[in-house]
């Protein structure tokens, strides 16, 4: 039952997320996605006392901390799963107080929740609790979106130099991240090598993912095609600010960031 309860709560809740013009084929064949019952399935199968259980949670957490976020399900809100994801990490607090995956989700929680510095104490943790690379990499990733989400530029662009050098994964959008990072605190020299080497990785890039459409569409934004210079320090800031808006990450900034966006688009324009 533990098995069955965990395949079809993945199945019901992968489903469910699918984009409206893949659902039509799949309701064609017959499939239907329901969310409610595949987030009923899984907590169902966190009651067994096998390795399902873990399994079972870790999915949990995926959805309350990452994808109800990334795909707006809640909209703006991003706080909508939080207390969900809370109690299930503090449930699993006894058996896995030290593991590296649970600390990295307990980062995301204090993301979601604006509180920027315990997020990143976290993935501190979890990145010296870990010795798989891929983990590491990961907390990598949030630690870059903490700095972008408190406009911490340099701490950003340091970050993402590191995921481009160390990852084999979304090179070119680590590297257009931390292109618009170094514009936007006046590295105009880095901008422009920056640039040059998208470009040559672009000829290798499969075009088919939305995120390669996305470089590939914006990395000509980044210097002026007429006479080859940077812009100024205020368009990589927007194009910052883009990325915020995006990536549904600007309710995570604070306050006080987010004073700063607004003050920084009245002194500029």
């Amino acid at each position: 039952m533990s098995a069955v309860s965990f395949g079809y709560g993945i199945y019901q809740l992968c489903v469910s997320l699918l984009p409206p013009s893949l659902l039509k084929v799949i309701h064609f064949l017959g499939f239907e996605g329901d969310r409610e019952a595949g987030l009923t399935a899984l907590m169902n199968a966190r009651l067994s006392e096998d390795m399902r259980a873990s399994l079972a949670t870790l999915s949990l957490l995926w959805y309350h901390t990452i994808a109800r976020p990334f795909f707006a399900l809640d909209g703006s809100n991003l706080r909508a799963g939080v207390n969900v994801a809370k109690q299930l990490i503090a449930e699993c607090q006894p058996e896995f107080n030290n593991s590296a995956i649970f600390l990295f989700f307990a980062g995301r929680v204090e993301r979601l929740e604006s509180n920027v510095t315990g997020a990143l104490q976290a993935y501190a943790m979890a990145v010296e609790a870990s010795s798989q690379r891929e983990i590491k990499l990961l907390c990598l990733h949030e630690v870059a979106w903490c700095h972008l989400i408190r406009l911490s530029y340099e701490e950003a662009y340091r970050s993402l130099t590191q995921l481009r050098q160390q990852s084999t994964w979304s090179v070119s959008f680590y590297a257009y991240l931390a292109t618009v990072c170094c514009g936007a605190i006046g590295k105009f020299d880095i901008v422009a090598s920056l640039y040059r080497k998208i470009l040559h990785r672009s000829n290798g890039m499969s075009k088919e993912t939305q995120l390669d459409i996305f470089v590939l569409r914006r990395t000509p934004k980044l210097l002026n095609q007429k006479t080859g210079q940077p812009y100024t320090v205020f368009y990589y800031r927007l194009l910052v600010y883009e990325l915020l808006y995006l990536w549904n990450a600007m309710p995570s900034c604070s306050p006080e960031s987010l004073r700063g966006i607004l003050l920084g688009n009245i002194r500029y324009c």
